[in-house]
């Protein structure tokens, strides 16, 4: 009976350290494709995806959309727009 809780806490312990690990390679990934398609050459539309909110994340930066500003140590959640430059 004892192996058999010691096995499913193993077993619960890996699930989550793997979840943990592909959820941060999507966010990645996902930053990644915003910080593309932000870039843009046209000199007319040239512009960063902003957000309207954000929260404490040390080593992460973002556009606040009402200064159009660069945040750093944050990481911009919610809402997604452009702020033109």
């Amino acid at each position: 009976m004892l192996s058999c809780i010691a096995a499913v806490a193993i077993a619960t312990f890996v699930g989550k350290k793997t979840f943990e690990s592909h959820a941060y390679e999507t966010s990645s990934l996902m930053m990644q494709n915003v910080a593309a398609l932000s870039s843009n050459d046209d000199a007319s539309q040239r512009y960063h995806l902003c957000y309207y909110e954000s929260k404490v994340s040390k080593g992460r930066t973002y556009y606040d959309c009402g200064p159009c500003e660069k945040v750093y140590d944050e990481k911009g959640v919610g809402t997604v727009s452009k702020c033109f430059y």
